[in-house]
């Protein structure tokens, strides 16, 4: 066989194990960050991120997943690795996790993030790489919430003097 096919088999070859692994990936990349890897049974938040997920799935996007507290929650972890979506934890810290995260974004066409606080910590990845649309998924419009939390003494989770001055 190898003798036989030994000039076509060449040509096939990649010397770069990375490039030719992801060869029959799709085309686009979309990278979604939540704060948690959704739990689509108990919250409709969460269910509504599985659903979204699912979508990027049929439009053949690599759906590359980072829930922001790190965690690989099971039976969820499970669910969304079985529809292919790849999912990035910080199990190895914090550090390789931003790494990993770094040499994906060339390759990477739309950032989906949610909440501001995720919007920020994450951004670093647009600046990275200047030509992904980034899409700030608001779910709910927080700074209603916060700027009526901050009306109220003691319930505001940003200091009140800060959602004032916005």
């Amino acid at each position: 066989f190898i003798s036989k096919w030994a000039k076509v088999l060449i040509r096939h070859t990649e010397r770069n194990y990375d490039k030719a692994a992801k060869r029959h990936l799709p085309t686009k990349a979309i990278l979604v960050i939540d704060e948690i890897l959704p739990e689509f049974n108990k919250d409709s938040g969460s269910q509504r991120m599985m659903h979204l997920l699912t979508i990027f799935k049929e439009l053949n996007y690599q759906t590359i997943f980072v829930p922001n507290n790190g965690y690989l929650t099971e039976p969820y972890y499970s669910i969304l690795r079985n529809l292919g979506i790849q999912i990035i934890s910080n199990r190895f810290g914090e550090a390789i996790r931003k790494m990993t995260i770094l040499k994906l974004a060339p390759q990477i066409h739309i950032a989906w993030m949610s909440r501001p606080r995720i919007n920020r910590k994450f951004q670093y990845v647009i600046r990275y790489n200047k030509k992904i649309k980034w899409i700030y998924d608001t779910i709910d419009l927080h700074f209603v919430r916060h700027r009526r939390e901050a009306e109220i003494p003691g319930t505001s989770l940003v200091p009140r003097e800060e959602l004032l001055r916005r």
